[in-house]
């Protein structure tokens, strides 16, 4: 008899005991199902960064590949102006060649015109007399 208020506050203590496992147990279910629901909303942002990811990295090779292409038109319209600069120079080079060549033509005519016409003077008077 004596034990009996032990007894019943053993009991007592157990049934709070069983309640407060059953609180726990169904706040923890409720805080897993609330990580597995985060969880499942994580991997759906994952793949669709991974799918963004993999869409920005297609479009960085597209504008490489692009880039590079215009690199190479660049250098080939570099190299298409140094070929025209060095054309130029040739051309003005060729055209003072070619002037002072005319004028050398020309002083030579000149020579041979005066010369003819002095021939000519000559050839004249040798006639007339």
């Amino acid at each position: 008899m004596e034990l009996e208020p032990f007894k019943a506050k053993t009991d007592i203590l157990k049934y709070e005991a069983a309640q407060e496992l059953d609180r726990l147990r169904n706040e923890s279910t409720k805080n897993l199902n609330f990580l597995r629901d985060e969880n499942e909303n994580l991997k759906l942002e994952n793949s669709a960064l991974e799918a963004e990811t993999m869409n920005l990295k297609n479009h960085l090779k597209v504008l490489n590949d692009e880039i590079n292409s215009k690199d190479l038109e660049n250098n080939d319209i570099r190299d298409l102006k140094r070929r025209l600069h060095y054309l130029q120079e040739e051309i003005e080079l060729s055209d003072a060649n070619y002037h002072e060549e005319l004028a050398k033509r020309e002083d030579q005519i000149l020579f041979l015109d005066s010369l003819v016409t002095k021939k000519s003077a000559e050839l004249n008077q040798a006639m007339k007399q």
